[in-house]
């Protein structure tokens, strides 16, 4: 859950830096290729903590499986 909050966090902070880098450059011919590498970075700050997991040898499924149970039982259901 923890990776999820980080991912979500970083993925946050660089929309509003990367807004306020494209409304400087919003007159220049630039902007266009400026909003492509924002999106390819976005992309990689996405799928990055995926990978992490999965070169962990942690299997996708069974981690749901547990959060889901974490969640569950930390919200006082049984």
């Amino acid at each position: 859950m923890q990776e999820i909050l980080s991912m979500v966090q970083r993925v946050t902070v660089f929309i509003l830096v990367s807004t306020l880098v494209t409304n400087i450059f919003s007159g220049t011919e630039y902007k266009k290729y400026l909003q492509y590498a924002v999106g390819l970075i976005i992309i990689v700050l996405v799928v990055s903590p995926i990978f992490r997991l999965l070169d962990k040898g942690i299997d996708l499924r069974q981690w749901t499986d547990l959060t889901v149970q974490e969640e569950y039982y930390e919200d006082g259901r049984d």
